[in-house]
């Protein structure tokens, strides 16, 4: 790790305070725009989305000789979250997709936001990133594709079998994951729409259909925030039993991609329904 932290330091740009750490890191990221990792996306995807025999987690010798991109917030690797995770991102889409819409960090629980990046190679400097860091997990990806822990000692076995779905294969594409998510937002808003008009069902339905979207990308963060809409419809129409499992679940997607507000919304709905 000695030797990361200056290069992370060094990629910190020296720019006015009235930058929030989010515009921070967006300026820090443009100098790894060239960074693409179509092998890596590939293989989360076809992890991610396949249904039989699915490993837990991705073995870091799986990703030799890919370098991925790890926020930092100090200079330091950031760990995020109540389950400890540190983020890490196979090209600029991905993370740019994760950060938060604001400047802030979630809550004062969580530490502070990220306001830098840097290169990490898999094989020599993932496992000291993550001891820097004080992370319990590494995540790729937890806003897609193909959001997936990563075991960074774990050899596992041969990765040959995981091959990408046919209707996963425009993700690879950093453009074509954006298509995407802007059809998740336009789901996400015509069902905050529907719930506000009091359509509840419909709200639900929308919300089941972004959700399969999401589960394509493997996103974390924008299932975590759709389930836990879909659980306050569910509530509000006296479907306690299923508002609770689907909070239950979104508290769980919110964990994993380091969201603390998104968890403790879900947690304190579970809560109350239980």
């Amino acid at each position: 790790m000695s030797d990361l932290l200056p290069r992370v330091q060094s990629e910190r740009l020296s720019i006015p305070g009235v930058w929030s750490p989010n515009d921070q890191l967006l300026a820090t990221l443009e100098a790894h725009g060239e960074l693409a990792n179509p092998a890596v996306v590939s293989l989360a995807l076809g992890m991610s989305l396949s249904r039989d025999h699915v490993s837990a987690f991705i073995p870091s010798t799986w990703l030799a000789g890919a370098r991925l991109l790890v926020p930092t917030t100090g200079g330091v690797p950031l760990r995020a979250g109540r389950l400890k995770v540190m983020p890490v991102f196979s090209d600029a889409e991905a993370l740019r997709a994760w950060l938060p819409p604001g400047p802030g960090s979630d809550h004062p629980c969580f530490g502070p936001p990220a306001d830098g990046v840097v290169e990490v190679d898999v094989a020599t400097g993932l496992d000291d990133a993550r001891e820097a860091a004080g992370a319990a997990m590494v995540v790729l990806n937890p806003a897609g594709p193909g959001g997936y822990q990563i075991d960074p000692g774990g050899d596992g076995p041969d990765p040959a079998g995981w091959a990408i779905p046919a209707p996963a294969a425009e993700l690879v594409d950093p453009s074509g994951r954006v298509n995407v998510r802007a059809r998740m937002a336009s789901a996400s808003a015509r069902a905050a729409e529907l719930a506000t008009a009091g359509r509840h069902q419909e709200a639900v339905s929308m919300l089941a259909a972004a959700d399969r979207l999401g589960e394509l990308m493997g996103d974390y963060v924008h299932r975590a925030e759709m389930m836990t809409a879909a659980a306050h419809s569910l509530r509000a129409t006296g479907h306690d039993y299923a508002a609770g499992r689907l909070a239950r679940y979104a508290e769980l997607a919110a964990g994993l991609c380091a969201r603390g507000r998104l968890e403790m919304e879900a947690t304190r709905l579970r809560a109350e329904l239980s």
